[in-house]
């Protein structure tokens, strides 16, 4: 019964998004619509990659596999990663709150947008990762 609500509720978000696309993207997120709205490359993305999470019991066992192995990766071990490092986060993610320390790693910390920050901001998303990749290091 879980799987067909799940299904049901996946079904409209994905209608909503075909039928009335602002209006689902300021559902779905709150918090940065106003940003994703105002940038038509970020909008296009954040519908598209909507769509194609819709309906989740479609990869819902691939996604409680990947998740469940994130959760069995020790977590005492970041310390022993010995390459440079960027850690992309956002400060409003409560699907991966960051912890631990990776010895020299760089942290960009983004203020908005959730665990799917990098849509409402794409152009400071690239930018760090370019500068990232184009330092000595």
């Amino acid at each position: 019964m879980k799987r067909a609500l799940s299904d049901r509720a996946g079904y409209r978000n994905y209608h909503r998004l075909e039928d009335e696309p602002r209006k689902a993207i300021e559902r779905l997120f709150p918090d940065s619509a106003g940003k994703i709205l105002e940038n038509p490359e970020s909008f296009e993305f954040a519908v598209r990659l909507m769509k194609n999470s819709f309906p989740m019991s479609v990869g819902q066992e691939g996604v409680f596999n990947d998740l469940s192995r994130n959760n069995a990766f020790p977590k005492e071990r970041l310390e022993e990663i010995q390459v440079p490092t960027l850690i992309l986060h956002c400060k409003t993610d409560r699907m991966a709150p960051y912890e631990g320390i990776i010895p020299g790693a760089e942290l960009a910390t983004f203020q908005d947008g959730g665990h799917l920050f990098f849509i409402p901001n794409r152009e400071r998303f690239v930018q760090e990762i370019k500068k990232f990749a184009l330092t000595d290091k």
